[in-house]
Parts: structure tokens; sequence; C-alpha cells
């Protein structure tokens, strides 16, 4: 992945971060974590550590911008940066590791910040959690498709 891809990829982070944060995509009082959605997809686009890193830290920036709380930050961190390396060591397909990851990331992502909103909020987090699924299949898929 060169430069440019990268300042690409960057964009994307950005925008991701824009939009979940503002009213559109709101999906029966649910938005999807745009961000970790990105991130999740992008760790199997980017072909070195230190260029997911970049991706990572412009998206960690996009919601350090919001005022996330620490916690947020970290668990976001720590997710992603898992992804990058447990998505390319399981043992199926690309987009199906992808998937997994996604919904293993969003209820870690809510076990690591605010755990009580499992159980409070579990239909919310289901709609969520398919919401982040389906989305970032659909982004997989548009990177899979650039490939070829």
């Amino acid at each position: 992945m060169g430069v440019a891809q990268i300042v690409r990829y960057a964009f994307l982070v950005l925008a991701a971060g824009f939009l979940q944060h503002s009213p559109l995509l709101n999906a029966f009082g649910v938005k999807p974590n745009l961000i970790l959605i990105a991130l999740v997809a992008l760790s199997f686009v980017a072909t070195k550590a230190q260029q997911y890193i970049v991706l990572l830290m412009v998206g960690l920036a996009v919601m350090q911008f919001r005022d996330a709380p620490e916690t947020e930050l970290l668990a976001l961190g720590i997710l992603a940066f898992a992804a990058f390396v447990v998505g390319r060591r399981l043992p199926w397909r690309w987009i199906f590791n992808n998937g997994i990851l996604l919904a293993v990331a969003t209820v870690a992502f809510y076990l690591l910040t605010q755990s009580s909103f499992l159980y409070t909020h579990g239909v919310s987090v289901a709609v969520e959690l398919l919401l982040n699924v389906f989305t970032g299949t659909l982004l997989f898929l548009s990177f899979a498709q650039q490939r070829a």
C-alpha cells in the first residue's frame, strides 16, 4: 500500500468519524460504530503494521476531537489493533473473519467501556452489532472490488 492509498484511507477514517457523530445513519435510534467498522475492514487492506498504525491514529484523533472518554479511546485502539493482528490468522476467508471481528469487537467495546449497557440495552447492542457487521461487510467488499 503506497502513501497515496494511506492518505485516501485516512480520509475514509476521518469521514467515518464525522459521519458517526452526525444524525445521519440512525437506524431505530442506533448508529453503527463507523470508526470501528472502517478500522476493522482496513485491517485486511494494510500490509504493514506501520501503515495500519497511521490509520488507527487517525481514528483515535477523530474520537479525541469529539471528546471521547479515555476508556473509549483505549478500547478502540486495543480492539482495532487486535483485529489487525488476529484477523489474518483466523482460519476462514477474510470476509468471514471481518464479520466475526466486527461482532466480537462491538460486544467487547461495550464490555470495556460500559458493560452495564449490554444488559440494560441489549436490543440496541444487538441492532448495532447487526448494523456494524452489515456495513463492515459492504465496506470490506468495496475494498476487495478495488483490488480486483
